[in-house]
């Protein structure tokens, strides 16, 4: 018999990028259940999971085009070939 152990969650962020100024901000929920929106991801909302932020960036309005984004992620470089 197969034992799956269940997944470990890593904490995530919802963010979103402006689309005129390329900037990325970061949800933070308010303890009234307002959004503001910040620049600093320190700062943001930190979800239990992936699962749980992109289930908060889907309820969301459309317009504001919402992600999931890990919260530890590292800035990836590219390198030319």
């Amino acid at each position: 018999m197969l034992a799956f152990a269940a997944p470990a969650a890593h904490p995530a962020v919802v963010a979103r990028t402006d689309v005129a100024s390329h900037a990325e901000s970061y949800l933070l929920l308010k303890s009234a259940g307002d959004v503001v929106w910040v620049a600093d991801p320190k700062v943001a909302t930190a979800f239990a999971s992936m699962r749980d932020a992109i289930r908060a960036a889907s309820r969301l309005p459309a317009n504001q085009r919402a992600y999931g984004l890990p919260r530890e992620a590292e800035p990836v470089v590219r390198r030319p070939h």
